[in-house]
């Protein structure tokens, strides 16, 4: 099945500590979440993004900070391949 993954980076630390983050970039993942397939958030998971670009994956494997929102769980690339496959793990 696909699923909507949001996603930001870190563009600065300001002096109060407080995180500045991209945009928010919307992108469909395909994965099978077996026992979450309807909801929860799993502690990982594996998958492949759909439709993006070479650009786009380089810039969610380089970037500081990236940061994946899944259905309110934050989740972060242990790995992301030039095609697109990836596993998200939960940060919190």
């Amino acid at each position: 099945m696909e699923y909507p993954l949001s996603i930001t980076s870190l563009i600065e630390t300001q002096r109060d500590g407080k995180d500045l983050r991209s945009r928010v970039t919307h992108v469909m993942a395909e994965t099978d979440l077996g026992p979450f397939t309807d909801f929860g958030t799993p502690t990982f998971f594996f998958g492949k993004l759909v439709d993006v670009t070479e650009e786009q994956i380089l810039y969610f494997r380089y970037a500081p900070g990236v940061e994946v929102l899944f259905r309110g769980g934050r989740y972060r690339f242990e790995s992301i391949s030039p095609t697109g496959t990836f596993k998200l793990v939960r940060t919190n």
